[in-house]
Formats: C-alpha cells, sequence, structure tokens
C-alpha cells in the first residue's frame, strides 16, 4: 500500500533523499526534493522511475509519525491539469496556520481586541460549520496548536473552537485577527466574516 508523507511537518534532517547510486539529494521543500531528484536522474540518463515514492519511502522511514497509509486512490490528473497539493481540510487548515505564522512573522498580522475576539468566538460556537480538526495525526494536530499560539502570541485561543469546515481556518486564531469580510454564500448570515 503506498504511502503519504505529511508535507506540512518538517522532516529529521530536513528535506533529503539518498539515491540509487549514493548521491544526496537536498531540497527546500518536499516539491523542490522531488524536483531535484527527477532533473539529476534525467540531466545523468538514470531512468527516472517513481520519484515520489521512493522519496517518500524515504522520508516515512526516517519520520514514521509524519506518515499514513494511502486510503484511497485517486484517479490521476491528466497533464497540464492544474493541481491542488492541499486537498483535505486537515492539510487546508495546517496550511491556513502555516501562512499565519509566515505573516506573524512578517509583521503582517494585525490583531482585534479581546472583546471583538470574544465576540467573534460566541458567533463561531454556535456556528454549526466548525468541526473538530479531521485528523487522527497527533503530531499534525499539536503543529497547528503551536503554530497558532505563536501567530497571536500573549492570547488566550479558546479551545472549544476548532476548525471552520467553510473558510478551513483554525477558528481559535482567526477571531483574533483583523482580517475582511468574505463574499462566500456557504457562509451562515450571522457570520461575522461574511460581507453583509
Amino acid at each position: 500500500m503506498a504511502r503519504i508523507f505529511n508535507e506540512n511537518m518538517y522532516p529529521d534532517g530536513g528535506w533529503w533523499f539518498r539515491d540509487n547510486d549514493g548521491v544526496k539529494h537536498v531540497g527546500s521543500s518536499f516539491r523542490a526534493l522531488l524536483n531535484t531528484v527527477r532533473a539529476y536522474r534525467e540531466r545523468n540518463g538514470i531512468e527516472i522511475g517513481d520519484v515520489e515514492s521512493e522519496v517518500v519511502n524515504q522520508l516515512c522511514a526516517r519520520n514514521p509519525g509524519y506518515c499514513r497509509d494511502e486510503i484511497q486512490r485517486i484517479a490521476p490528473v491528466p497533464s497540464g491539469a492544474p493541481r491542488n497539493p492541499i486537498s483535505t481540510l486537515a492539510q487546508k487548515v495546517s496550511s491556513w496556520v502555516s501562512q499565519r505564522f509566515a505573516d506573524r512573522r512578517m509583521g503582517r498580522i494585525k490583531k482585534v481586541t479581546a472583546s471583538e475576539s470574544k465576540r467573534r468566538a460566541a458567533i463561531c460556537a454556535r456556528c454549526p460549520n466548525q468541526m473538530a480538526f479531521p485528523s487522527t495525526c497527533g503530531g499534525c494536530k499539536e503543529n497547528v496548536n503551536r503554530l497558532a499560539a505563536e501567530v497571536v502570541v500573549n492570547e488566550v485561543l479558546d479551545h472549544s473552537l476548532q476548525c471552520c469546515a467553510v473558510l478551513a481556518e483554525w477558528t481559535p486564531t482567526s477571531v483574533w485577527i483583523d482580517t475582511p469580510p468574505e463574499v462566500n454564500s456557504d457562509l451562515p448570515v450571522e457570520c461575522w466574516r461574511k460581507l453583509k
């Protein structure tokens, strides 16, 4: 059965892969590592093969907690079709938190007042689109919680809230961030994120 590596997690020792001929390839991300291996094999006339499976197998051997068995096979995307590497709510929420963490490090996060955050949290607590983090990966949820706390430093996060299933955001953090409203018909009428 194929294995899937959680690309939102940084592997122990970084993104590297030891090829069959002993060459150690290094990349800045999962996708960059795959591209490096493919380019090396192409340049050297080596059969490219299933690079992604080979890389994932080595990453999973070094980081078993970041991997899971593929549950279902998805039909391959036709060549040239747009690809969305973030396909599940858990991955989307993890990506959202990671992006907000990067925004904070760049000084691009503006927080609302505690009273406004509390007002927003009360609305989200009643929302039918609130759902638990949809993953059995304990490390994934721990990573989301750790980064979320770093996004809005010194603020108390309401952990009775979790994911917004419509916006794929980590609600304990999003209620603190000054974010413009959205035009989204899937959001409930009372949602503080919905453009009225």
